[in-house]
């Protein structure tokens, strides 16, 4: 069944009168897509599979039966993307967003529409994130950014190079998890730092890494932002080849290494000394908005962010295993003691319960303010 936007529309309608009219016929609801391409044309299917109670199912009559055929017989719809097999940039990419902006409004209606019925059965909906066109071409437009360039970059380089790698990319940046654990030393080198000394472009690069299974870490949920390779490995690889066929030498890579642990090593150092002059420390007890007494368990950077995890403070002043962990936002810390304080206060206080050191957090005028953000360049 192909379809425009409004037969797309009135073919969920009708699912949706059949399901609420059925509804003791059914177990399981699930809603996935799939693209699929035929005769130069492309289309998205959106099919709607509906499990249904078999044995109340033989027991309808006759014109039930010819009733639930109706609602039920096709099981998906068909988005025509294309006609003709000639694909215009600017009226395909519309047509994809067209599509995501469709689907969702769509499922999210479902959802509303059969909210009532949730507890009679289940409904499964696919995430269009799975398909990584769609995602390309939604990040594309809030982007607002419309020249006609931006339109053939979009066509040649995010649809026809980055999503078709896409999800191989995310399988080896996955199954590189656990071989990273095992290298002793890790250099992480950019794809697009990489690609001003490969003989190729990106796609190329991406290749490389997915045939031969290098290391990698990637940035980016819903899209390929940037590739991280890891250096050493990549190195090793490129030594094994005959010299015809490196596309990059181990010399160069060498460089990037060098200069990359240059930058880690001075950017640590700055980086611990900042930590060390922060004015929350391991070890410390903090008051945090939502009433907890918590202490500093532990202080970790990652980007330029500095997260902080916390035990919390139990009725009779142990510190359980429950914990969290907060980030240097200034209005998630209220109040603050140092151990050293603490221990002092809790001796010459005589305190015995979390509410007494409750009241004294209140009492106290001592809260951080401004505290001061790393950064990393």
């Amino acid at each position: 069944m192909v379809s425009n936007v409004t037969s797309v529309i009135e073919y969920f309608n009708l699912k949706i009168q059949g399901i609420t009219k059925y509804q003791h016929l059914i177990k399981s609801i699930r809603v996935f897509l799939d693209e699929t391409k035929s005769y130069g044309e492309s289309y998205f299917r959106i099919y709607f599979k509906c499990d249904f109670k078999w044995e109340v199912w033989e027991r309808l009559s006759a014109e039930d039966l010819f009733q639930t055929d109706k609602f039920f017989k096709d099981e998906y719809v068909s988005f025509l993307l294309n006609e003709g097999g000639y694909k215009f940039h600017k009226n395909y990419l519309k047509e994809l967003k067209e599509f995501y902006d469709l689907y969702i409004i769509l499922t999210t209606y479902l959802i509303k529409s059969l909210d009532s019925l949730s507890e009679k059965f289940s409904i499964q909906i696919e995430n269009p994130d799975n398909f990584p066109e769609l995602n390309y071409v939604a990040r594309f437009w809030s982007d607002i950014d419309f020249t006609a360039d931006a339109y053939k970059k979009l066509y040649n380089i995010d649809l026809r190079r980055d999503s078709k790698q896409f999800l191989s990319l995310h399988k080896l940046a996955q199954d590189s998890k656990k071989v990273v654990k095992t290298l002793l030393v890790k250099c992480w080198l950019t794809d697009k730092v990489i690609s001003y000394y490969y003989r190729g472009n990106l796609a190329d690069i991406r290749n490389f890494l997915i045939r031969n299974e290098v290391p990698i870490k990637i940035k980016g949920y819903r899209t390929i932002d940037k590739v991280f390779i890891e250096g050493y490995t990549f190195k090793n690889i490129i030594s094994i080849l005959p010299d015809s066929e490196k596309p990059i030498s181990e010399a160069c890579i060498q460089y990037l290494i060098n200069k990359n642990t240059g930058i880690q090593e001075e950017l640590k150092d700055k980086t611990k000394e900042f930590l060390q002059n922060y004015p929350i420390q391991m070890g410390d007890i903090i008051f945090i908005p939502d009433k907890k007494v918590v202490k500093i368990a532990s202080i970790k950077v990652k980007s330029d962010t500095i997260i902080f995890y916390y035990l919390v403070m139990n009725a009779n002043l142990d510190f359980s295993e429950r914990g969290g962990k907060f980030i240097d936002a200034d209005e998630l810390v209220l109040k603050i003691l140092s151990s050293q304080q603490y221990l002092d206060y809790k001796e010459r206080f005589g305190w015995k319960s979390r509410q007494q050191v409750i009241n004294r957090f209140i009492k106290s005028e001592k809260a951080l303010k401004s505290l001061p953000k790393l950064k990393s360049s």
